[in-house]
């Protein structure tokens, strides 16, 4: 389930609203904290396809992730 929420936000990161891709990309920023790291992963995916005025501090804070693959990831969207 959580895992489809993190789809629906990449969905609403394409909104034309900059405040509403403002709220996406701090709700996937928050979920960069979550203990399963498949929904990290996912986070990133959907940041690294958002504009980086957004995202960017977010990936950079995935950066530090414990998890190998999520920081590859990273460094592969930016």
């Amino acid at each position: 389930m959580r895992a489809e929420a993190v789809e629906l936000l990449g969905l609403l990161a394409t909104a034309p609203d900059d405040g509403t891709r403002r709220e996406v990309a701090a709700i996937l920023g928050w979920t960069l904290g979550d203990r399963d790291p498949g929904l990290r992963l996912q986070a990133v995916e959907e940041l690294g396809r958002m504009d980086p005025k957004f995202a960017n501090k977010h990936l950079n804070r995935a950066l530090r992730d414990p998890n190998q693959f999520i920081r590859e990831k990273v460094l592969e969207s930016t």
